[in-house]
């Protein structure tokens, strides 16, 4: 940088005076300051567990940093502007029924009738007809903690701040199956690109320029061995806790290649022959 600046060439005398001026330092830490709370939630948010129900509590907890942090009123106004739009493109109204029927939030932001009228609107967008009123019934009773979801519901007893969003509506699903459903697809889906950029780290990885043979179907399988192989020795959710249906399953998905191109093999391990090709032998 020291040569850069040093190069008359380049013109980098204003760069060189910017670098040396305390002034301009004492403005990057105000700077940092700013960026620094933005920085802990984008990290929180690029996490393996970061689901739908999290997006827009994120946005909020942004804004009550902004609003309570900065003492300049005319900025304050102006940053809270600039992240009120961005919030608004990067949210919906679904973003807004999942924060809804997350309940670690229940009791800490009350239900206003913004949020109301746009989680409804999710409501009446994505859920049939049909069953329109009796889900809108069980989202009001769930916010209100009514009927099905009264503070003696089995769903709610034992609740504590550990407990996932995904295991209170997996509970509710006797009493609310549609709400619960749509409740646990929220919170089973990833809010974040990370596990599509692993997958591509991982073909990155298995396609190297010393294995640019592989074919297609055999890189395929590869990388589903590589982002697969933790979720399959977990300790609590892996082989060794499935049934021999559940082992079957998995045996006919991993070889689903071979059984639609042979038509002749049978189902499983047990009855899968060993099938080479020429580059497979060399």
């Amino acid at each position: 940088m020291r040569d850069f600046a040093e190069d008359h060439r380049a013109d980098c005398r204003p760069i060189k005076n910017t670098l040396l001026d305390s002034t301009f330092w004492c403005q990057l830490d105000d700077l940092m300051r700013l960026l620094k709370p933005l920085h802990e939630f984008q990290v929180e948010s690029e996490g393996s567990s970061s689901h739908m129900g999290f997006v827009y509590p994120r946005w909020l907890r942004i804004m009550a940093q902004y609003i309570n942090k900065q003492r300049d009123v005319e900025f304050r106004t102006q940053l809270v502007t600039i992240t009120q739009k961005r919030m608004d493109k990067q949210t919906t109204n679904l973003h807004v029924l999942a924060f809804l029927l997350n309940p670690h939030y229940l009791k800490l932001y009350e239900l206003t009738a913004e949020w109301q009228d746009q989680a409804l609107a999710a409501l009446r967008e994505y859920v049939p007809y049909s069953d329109y009123q009796q889900v809108q019934a069980d989202f009001l009773n769930f916010r209100a903690q009514r009927g099905h979801f009264a503070a003696s519901s089995t769903a709610w007893k034992g609740f504590k701040d550990s407990t996932p969003a995904l295991l209170f509506w997996q509970l509710s699903r006797v009493n609310a199956k549609l709400l619960s459903e749509l409740a646990m697809r929220f919170f089973e889906t990833p809010a974040n690109s990370v596990p599509s950029e692993r997958a591509f780290s991982a073909m990155n990885l298995t396609a190297t320029k010393k294995r640019n043979r592989l074919s297609v179907e055999k890189l395929n399988k590869l990388c589903y061995i590589y982002m697969n192989s933790r979720a399959l020795s977990h300790p609590h959710k892996g082989l060794i806790h499935l049934s021999d249906n559940g082992l079957i399953q998995i045996e006919n998905l991993i070889f689903g290649f071979e059984v639609n191109a042979e038509k002749d093999l049978p189902l499983g391990l047990d009855g899968i022959g060993m099938v080479f090709d020429e580059s497979d032998s060399a």
